[in-house]
């Protein structure tokens, strides 16, 4: 099996979980519901030419913990300020070390 495979295996037993634990309603009532999004396809899709896409992670499954004093909003925000399309931040735990 491969480590795609695994994450993949994982991801829909936390689907699962989580569709049976949270309903709208729980969502509407968290503190971030109805807050402005970015949207990525509007960002790529204004470009001309080849845009970029960041990604902000703490660690991979095959390289381990990448940055040990990991700032996302930190990272996110140089991306932002140097011009990317969009930012893409890893949030799972088990293999990617995020939250």
């Amino acid at each position: 099996m491969s480590i795609l495979d695994e994450i993949i295996g994982v991801k829909k037993d936390e689907v699962k979980i989580l569709h049976r634990d949270f309903t709208h309603s729980r969502f509407a009532d968290s503190e971030f519901y109805g807050q402005q999004t970015f949207g990525m396809i509007d960002s790529i899709i204004k470009i001309q030419n080849i845009g970029i896409i960041a990604e902000v992670k703490k660690a991979s499954p095959s390289k381990g913990l990448i940055k040990p004093d990991f700032n996302h909003m930190e990272i996110a925000e140089v991306y932002f300020k140097n011009e990317t399309e969009a930012v893409s931040i890893l949030t799972d735990q088990q293999f990617f070390h995020g939250n």
